[in-house]
């Protein structure tokens, strides 16, 4: 005797049982081609969003290093080419081509032809003071020195203080001033 299966016969709905010829579930069978839609958990995507949480906060703190570790590069390349200009215009002078020697730092503004201290900046005798609270000193020129440049207090200290450093927005500018000034331009 054969059963209603096996004839050929439409299975119903109601009817779940494995069949003994494919031995697939008949809600499969009627389903060829189609996968059932299934969703992330509340679990899956807490997981998720806790990994890109880690992940943006490695990220953000390694950007700052670098951004800090840049701009102290910055500070420290634009302070030894200001000291270089100041030594470049010191030999000048001993040449005899030169002019008065530096001994103040309103002074090497006014001689710079700067007309106001950048954004921020502050000036008083030897000791300019920039907009993230590093102080720098001006050594004034001598006979037998140039004037130079240090950083000499402050919350970034240059990488084996002290080492000057200089602050960006002012002695990038007297750099290119001295050079020009010692060339005689």
């Amino acid at each position: 005797m054969r059963s209603i299966r096996e004839c050929g016969q439409p299975i119903s709905a109601s009817d779940t049982s494995p069949s003994p010829s494919s031995g697939r579930s008949p809600m499969r069978m009627q389903g060829r081609g189609t996968t059932p839609r299934r969703a992330f958990t509340l679990i899956e995507l807490i997981a998720v969003m806790v990994l890109v949480a880690i992940l943006s906060g490695i990220a953000a703190v390694r950007y700052f290093d670098y951004r800090d570790d840049a701009e102290k590069a910055a500070d420290e390349t634009a302070l030894q080419a200001a000291n270089d200009a100041m030594r470049m215009a010191h030999y000048d002078r001993l040449a005899g081509g030169g002019a008065d020697p530096i001994d103040t730092m309103p002074e090497a503004l006014a001689t710079l032809q700067f007309d106001e201290l950048p954004r921020g900046w502050s000036v008083s005798g030897l000791i300019a003071t920039d907009v993230r609270g590093n102080q720098y000193q001006l050594t004034p020129e001598t006979d037998s020195a140039p004037a130079r440049l240090a950083w000499i207090a402050g919350p970034d200290p240059p990488s084996g203080a002290p080492t000057p450093v200089s602050p960006v927005g002012l002695f990038m500018f007297l750099a290119p001033a001295l050079a020009r000034r010692s060339r005689g331009a």
